[in-house]
This record gives C-alpha cells, sequence and structure tokens, in this order.
C-alpha cells in the first residue's frame, strides 16, 4: 500500500502510459548441444510494420539500431565475437504494428491495439536452425494511448536478455 496518495497517482500514471501487459517469450527451437564457439556471424536484425508512414519508418529504423546493439552487448557479454566467416549465424526478425493511439486511448482494448514480435534464430552455415526463440507484447490500452514505443524497446531487450540466457 503507497503512504502517499501522490506517489500511488504517479506510478498507476506511468504503468498506464507505458502500456499494460508483459513480454511472452517462448523457446521455438531448444539449444541442443551446441558447441562452445567464440565467433558467430551476426546479421543486420529485419524490422517490419504494417503502418508506412514517414514516423513509422524511421521507428523501425530506431528499432532496428536497438536490436543490433542489443545483439552485439548479448555477444560480447557472453565472449562472442561478431565475424563475417563464423560457422553460425544469428539472425533477428522483427515485426511490428503501431496501432492507433487515438483508438487506444478510447477503447478498452481491440481497436488500435499495437504489438511486437520478435523471432531470434541461430543457424548453421546449411540453415539449420539450432536455437531459437520468439517474443510478442501488445499495447492495448493505456493513458492517453500508451506508447507502443517504450513497449517495442523493451520488448526488443527482454527478447535478446531471454536469448542470451540459454546461448
Amino acid at each position: 500500500m503507497c503512504n502517499r496518495f501522490g506517489a500511488c497517482v504517479m506510478a498507476l500514471f506511468a504503468l498506464a502510459v507505458s502500456g499494460c501487459g508483459g513480454v511472452d517469450s517462448m523457446v521455438v527451437v531448444p539449444p541442443d548441444h551446441l558447441a562452445t564457439f567464440d565467433r558467430i556471424r551476426l546479421l543486420e536484425p529485419v524490422v517490419t510494420s504494417r503502418e508506412q508512414e514517414s514516423e513509422d519508418i524511421a521507428m523501425n529504423v530506431k528499432l532496428q539500431k536497438q536490436a543490433a546493439d542489443e545483439l552485439r552487448s548479448m555477444l560480447a557479454d557472453k565472449k562472442i565475437a561478431p565475424s563475417p566467416d563464423a560457422p553460425m549465424t544469428l539472425e533477428c526478425r522483427i515485426e511490428v504494428v503501431y496501432g492507433s493511439r487515438a483508438l487506444r486511448y478510447w477503447s478498452d482494448g481491440g481497436a488500435g491495439t499495437g504489438y511486437i514480435r520478435t523471432l531470434i534464430q541461430l543457424k548453421e552455415a546449411d540453415g539449420t536452425v539450432r536455437y531459437a526463440t520468439k517474443s510478442e507484447a501488445k499495447l492495448a490500452v493505456g493513458v492517453l494511448g500508451g506508447s507502443m514505443e517504450k513497449v517495442a524497446g523493451n520488448t526488443i531487450q527482454e527478447s535478446v536478455e531471454d536469448f542470451g540466457l540459454r546461448l
């Protein structure tokens, strides 16, 4: 229970503006007998969105950069160096629907819902998937329509962290 009414209101407001719901992650292909390796071919993340307005395309570029940075950081923590001639390839695909902030503001979910889905895969040179995870988060409601940018950023960060736990 909050000691101060103002602190409670601010905490609830921050939660509502950022959106509701967490990131749902699952292992698609379990990491079965992955050999230890110190190099990996890191492909540039691919971000697509249904919306194609200039601000949406700019957001896609921002999310692509964030995903690349998160993946590089995770690999560095694992002492794995990106290398163009490595035997294994790491790829990340992100699909975003930004939805309508105005519709989220006026409805209780459904209309205007935004979502982000990620798929991170570790593949052998022949294309065989050796390990893969996927994640999804939705933004259906929120004060002032919520922030899809915040939900997407958090999802990318949590998706990479989850993938890295088993690598």
